[in-house]
């Protein structure tokens, strides 16, 4: 039997099992396995050139990827097209009329101005069709045109509502388990309720305001209450009570 491996001149008794090497991750082919799938996430979160708000956060990236494989799409498409916000999947509403037509179904636009636009859908398997109709005046009811697109081009933000309103109800099943890009902002700009922390650094001391504040009388009018006392005592009145009255001198101290 051969001896134990030595180290450093002692008798370590363990045998050196060499690293597997990394298996090389195939991006060419849908990302199958965990692992490499991970190391892949990790490498991309590292780049400026992903969308910031997964920059140096390969978890995210790893959930988005495997939310777009199951559209169907690239690690690279997905990173574009599918926000998650507070854990929930939202699709662009580029993804949403890509899927829409993908399944077979047929996505019109009759109408498309900057005031309005209009959306069928007809479904393959239903000659009915589905129309939904956005109006510039409807984004400014619902809060929608504080957004500077909305100004700046908003023909496509009004077809990317009436898309998203349109799809989900004409086809549901595209996407089932994903919300749409307005959705996401309205999560975005939800204001949770604040914590017991937070309205405890918040809240303001007030002083206690005592039952009775002294009041602040100069020397003459001490002595011109003395002398009124002494008038009122000589002239057989009785004294007026002060009790209420609390006198303080300048320098702090009570008489």
């Amino acid at each position: 039997m051969s001896q134990p491996e030595q180290n450093n001149g002692h008798s370590s008794g363990e045998v050196a099992v060499p690293a597997s090497p990394k298996r090389a991750v195939d991006i060419s082919a849908p990302l199958s396995d965990l692992d490499a799938t991970f190391r892949f996430s990790q490498a991309l979160a590292m780049s400026g050139l992903i969308p910031e708000a997964l920059r140096g956060k390969p978890n995210d990236v790893l959930v988005t990827i495997l939310y777009g494989q199951e559209m169907g799409l690239r690690p690279m498409q997905a990173m574009q097209v599918i926000d998650v916000v507070k854990g929930k999947p939202f699709m662009r509403a580029t993804l949403w009329a890509a899927k829409v037509r993908q399944a077979g179904h047929k996505l019109h636009v009759p109408e498309d101005t900057a005031q309005a636009v209009t959306v069928r859908i007809t479904r393959f398997d239903d000659p009915e069709p589905y129309i939904e109709r956005f109006t510039i005046e409807e984004a400014k009811q619902a809060g929608y045109t504080s957004n500077a697109l909305y100004s700046k081009d908003p023909r496509t933000m009004l077809w990317s509502r009436a898309v998203t309103r349109c799809s989900k109800k004409a086809c549901p099943e595209v996407a089932l388990g994903f919300g749409d890009e307005y959705e996401a902002e309205i999560m975005r700009s939800d204001t949770p309720p604040p914590n017991l922390a937070q309205v405890a650094a918040q809240r303001e001391d007030r002083p206690v305001s005592p039952a009775r504040v002294p009041q602040q009388f100069s020397d003459a009018d001490i002595q011109d209450a003395v002398l009124a006392a002494e008038a009122e005592y000589v002239g057989g009145a009785q004294p007026q009570q002060w009790t209420d009255v609390v006198v303080t001198e300048p320098g702090g101290g009570q008489q």
